[in-house]
């Protein structure tokens, strides 16, 4: 396991296993890191969402800071962040772990139908 050089100390981690960095540095999670954030976000809304909601949730669950949510993506208009939350929303429908219910509204596999019963 590598150490950090002496005198800084370990990142901490969220309960989200996502590693929080320094307020200065503007450094996001990868997409991989973003998935279990939106599963988190998905769980707290009810198991069920639409995307402008996944990504406030996302954004507060990650407690990123300003400098991270002001962060652009390519040429904009849209954020870094909010990019990179679509890309994980992709990889979770790719896995099964999230079913698109609605145009922009994405629920956890296993309510994806809750009116059908297993």
């Amino acid at each position: 396991m590598r150490r950090p050089p002496a005198g800084r100390p370990l990142p901490a981690v969220s309960a989200f296993g996502v590693q929080e960095k320094a307020m200065s540095d503007a450094t996001l999670p990868s997409v991989a890191g973003l998935r279990t954030l939106v599963i988190g976000a998905l769980e707290e809304s009810g198991r069920v969402a639409p995307v402008a909601e996944i990504k406030a949730r996302v954004e507060r669950l990650g407690g990123f800071t300003s400098e991270q949510l002001a962060r652009v993506h390519g040429a904009g208009p849209g954020s870094e962040l909010h990019y990179r939350i679509r890309w994980a929303l992709v990889d979770l429908r790719r896995s099964g772990t999230i079913v698109r219910r609605a145009p922009r509204v994405w629920a956890l596999a296993a309510d994806a139908n809750p009116s059908q019963e297993a």
